[in-house]
């Protein structure tokens, strides 16, 4: 008479519905990480009901349960990854696990943000966060703010929850309309988080803007020409890169830590006696003024 070996029904069926799971996965995107961390228990009761079910059905009249090598083995192995779950989850390691298991890139964009400016506004400050930015203009008496990137992350939820946070904070201070970014969760080696974001800000017209960076940023900052018809300040680390067309009319002043971060193909006049490293260039008649604090390099474009 065949031996029942307890863990053997147990350890067929865990293989059933792992293939079931890792199948489902495959055909139709379902969350196998997040399956498998729910579910574990279930091992746990299919081997009790494996040892009751041996016990009842035996023909002995004491019957014991009889274990071989392999079948403790697998008891074993069932138990300890019973327990390892757990302790994962119970301290929060699990989000971890998931994204070291099953994180992936996956590409986003921001819910559009627009905003009306209101009478009596005549100067934009914008405080930056560690993302790359592109500034540009159009006729509209509104400010309209785009994003998009890629977040490392092993679900929908956490991007869902990314395109509808608040991001942008808008806070009118007498005639000044401060625009805030706030800082998103950066991708780390064990947590998921965004890796690449970019914003494009659309500026309505004859508004003097400031831009500011406090935190050094490698990433950039690109003002392009419709922007340039309004008196502007930028103070920022990390490289910028201003588009100027034939319509440019500019009085552009750069204040920088050394002349050769200055680059393009215009000729910058430099003021040699100053420290701050000062360097002028005129476009046009000269009607708007663009005011550079940088610490990084920075590169004017002029398309004649």
């Amino acid at each position: 008479m065949r031996k029942w070996r307890v863990g053997t029904f147990s350890m067929g069926i865990l293989l059933i519905i792992i293939g079931i799971i890792l199948l489902s996965s495959l055909i139709s995107g379902f969350p196998v990480i997040e399956a498998l961390f729910k579910w574990w228990p279930v091992l746990l009761i299919i081997l009790g009901l494996e040892v009751l079910a041996h016990i009842y059905f035996s023909n002995e009249e004491h019957p014991k349960v009889k274990y071989d090598i392999f079948s403790m083995f697998m008891i074993v192995v069932i138990a300890f990854t019973s327990f390892g779950v757990y302790a994962v989850s119970t301290v929060d390691l699990l989000p971890r696990v998931k994204v070291m298991i099953a994180g992936q890139d996956q590409s986003f964009s921001l819910k559009d943000r627009s905003f009306n400016i209101e009478a009596g506004i005549d100067k934009i400050v914008f405080e930056l966060s560690n993302a790359a930015y592109s500034f540009n203009g159009h006729n509209s008496g509104s400010i309209e703010i785009y994003g998009d990137g890629e977040i490392f992350t092993y679900g929908q939820e956490k991007i869902d929850a990314l395109i509808e946070a608040e991001n942008v904070i808008y806070r009118r201070i007498d005639n000044i309309l401060l625009v805030q970014f706030k800082e998103l969760p950066k991708v780390s080696e064990f947590n998921q988080g965004v890796n690449r974001l970019k914003y494009t800000i659309v500026l309505p017209p004859d508004i003097a803007v400031e831009i500011k960076r406090a935190s050094h940023s490698w990433q950039g900052i690109e003002i392009n020409s419709k922007a340039l018809h309004r008196n502007m300040l930028l103070d920022s680390s990390g490289p910028i890169v201003v588009n100027a067309d034939a319509d440019a009319s500019l009085e552009v002043e750069a204040n920088l830590r050394e002349n050769y971060s200055l680059t393009g193909n215009v000729e910058w006049q430099f003021d040699e006696n100053d420290t701050h490293k000062r360097a002028t260039l005129t476009l046009g008649e000269g009607k708007y003024r663009l005011h550079l604090f940088n610490r990084g390099e920075v590169e004017f474009k002029y398309i004649n």
